[in-house]
């Protein structure tokens, strides 16, 4: 499970990297961001598996995979872990030999899901590392070796793509579905060295090269329209994935389609999307349908080209600093770009020392501070004014999502000014909920005595008080225009047992079907939960 985690904080780290190689097959700038999106959902269902085997945990984690699957790297990508939870079945831990047979089943199922596989993608590089472990898997016991391999021929198989594909050799960039892949399992070694820096420093990502592509513009002339991107899950009994690909094949391109007799999970670009799901709800019930228009997306993509490149280089970099309660949430804003301070709230006065310091210690440039907590804003205020040099500035972010939102909207190709605009609108557009134990807030004047054990929080207010944690905080969702919110972001203590972290994503998925929901390992906090809807 946690090699698993690692290799998605890794592709978390790489993701807006990873988009902005992706060419082929349309030039829409979302490898990335789909293959991160794949790998979230996919440890969600990892999270919940009843059993805890390298078999329970790996099954769960390809169904997760499968479900949350997006765009054609995501099923691809799912395919990938398909393979391994066939290569561990029934297995209580993971073996070299196991991984070996995983990547041959990996590579067939990768394959079979497309119609018309192209050389110098994600399958060349998953194709290379079965050759290579199928020739070196025998007398083998060593994981960590053995995984050392299977990265340093996804490094060379990712380097040749360019070599294989004439469209990424125009654009000069590596396959982004690849390097994403390499990413993932980068990560993973990662976590078994327990090495993370000095593994980073022998093998370095291609991430600098990311920067010097050629627009898409110019590698990847339009020819007419590309249609809409459709995807859906498909439900039902005795389902036959070759027949269903077989069908499909004739409506679009891209097509990928992958599954089993019960589920199915199908992405096509079509000019005729509607006809294409009437076909699928013919066979059984669509889940998880997505349209989206391809044109619509090239277009927004080439226009982030123009904000990511700007004419004359930025003279200033711009540094976030954000204060956190935990470390759990450094890490999370630290996968974000931004540097953080941990502040104990029970120790506030060392928290803001370090803070001033760290402020002080930016190299000269600008700087943008997120308080991230209604308790230490005016402190931050105060040292903005004591610091004329580097030039600092607030964005009045006071709850952790309201931070994280901030960081998102930060736009490298932009000046100062406008990212603090910026910024500062981001936070008007995200919900922030606190859920605690109400003994746990008794010291804090702005929240009234209670009975109730639990309390929950509005941005930063009293807003309800119940005997558990989901009644309050369906209590506080209720407060709220919902209907156009699309994700929710659970980020828990390591003090709140797992089975009630499970409950609260269920009864989310359950209670709010139109919600996203990842579930988000914070650390040590006050509050049990820290929500974030968007």
């Amino acid at each position: 499970m946690e090699m698993f985690t690692a290799g998605t904080e890794r592709l978390q780290h790489y993701a807006f990297n990873i988009d902005a190689l992706n060419v082929f097959p349309v030039p829409d700038g979302d490898t990335g961001s789909n293959m991160l999106f794949s790998m979230r959902a996919a440890l969600q269902e990892a999270r919940n598996a009843p059993e805890n085997s390298a078999s329970g945990v790996t099954e769960a984690f390809a169904r997760g995979a499968l479900v949350g699957a997006r765009g054609n790297s995501g099923i691809i990508l799912s395919q990938f872990w398909q393979g391994l939870a066939q290569g561990v079945n029934g297995k209580q831990f993971i073996t070299a030999s196991d991984l070996a047979t995983s990547m041959q089943k990996a590579a067939v199922l990768a394959f079979q899901a497309l119609s018309k596989p192209v050389e110098g993608t994600i399958l060349t590089v998953i194709n290379d590392i079965a050759a290579a472990t199928r020739r070196e898997s025998v007398g083998t016991d060593d994981l960590v070796s053995f995984l050392e391999r299977v990265v340093d021929t996804a490094r060379e198989s990712v380097a040749e793509t360019p070599r294989q594909l004439p469209i990424l050799r125009e654009a000069g960039v590596v396959d982004a579905g690849g390097w994403g892949l390499q990413i993932i399992l980068e990560g993973a070694l990662d976590y078994l060295r327990s090495d993370r820096e000095d593994f980073q420093q022998q093998h370095p990502s291609p991430s600098a090269g990311t920067r010097t592509v050629n627009p898409p513009s110019k590698t990847a002339p339009k020819q007419g329209s590309y249609g809409c991107c459709t995807e859906f899950l498909l439900r039902g009994n005795d389902l036959d994935p070759d027949k269903i690909r077989a069908v499909l094949e004739k409506r679009g391109e891209s097509l990928v389609v992958a599954g089993n007799e019960k589920m199915v999970r199908v992405h096509l670009h079509t000019e005729e999307p509607d006809g294409v799901v009437l076909y699928a709800r013919s066979l059984g019930q669509v889940d998880h349908l997505n349209i989206r228009d391809m044109d619509e997306q090239h277009e927004t993509f080439l226009q982030g080209w123009k904000d990511r490149m700007p004419a004359t280089p930025l003279q200033d970099a711009v540094a976030v600093l954000a204060l956190v309660p935990s470390d759990g949430l450094a890490s999370v804003f630290g996968s974000l770009g931004a540097q953080s301070v941990v502040v104990d709230e029970h120790n506030l006065s060392q928290g803001v020392e370090d803070f001033q310091k760290a402020v002080e210690a930016q190299p000269d440039g600008k700087v943008v501070i997120l308080p991230n907590s209604r308790n230490l804003f005016s402190a931050a205020e105060k040292i903005c004014e004591s610091v004329p040099n580097p030039i600092a500035a607030i964005v009045p972010a006071k709850t952790i999502p309201q931070g994280i939102s901030a960081v998102l909207a930060l736009n490298p190709g932009e000046d100062f000014e406008t990212n603090i605009g910026l910024m500062t609108g981001a936070i008007e557009q995200v919900h922030s909920i606190e859920i605690g134990k109400a003994a746990g807030y008794a010291d804090l004047r702005h929240i009234p005595r209670t009975d109730a054990k639990f309390v929950g929080l509005l941005e930063g207010e009293f807003a309800a008080g119940g005997e558990d944690a989901w009644t309050v905080l369906q209590e506080v969702i209720g407060t709220l225009d919902t209907d156009d919110a699309e994700l929710v972001t659970v980020y828990h203590s390591d003090s709140v047992a797992g089975d009630v972290v499970k409950e609260i994503g269920s009864n989310l998925h359950r209670s709010y079907p139109h919600f996203e929901v990842e579930t988000v390992p914070a650390g040590r906090l006050r509050p049990d939960f820290i929500v974030s809807i968007e």
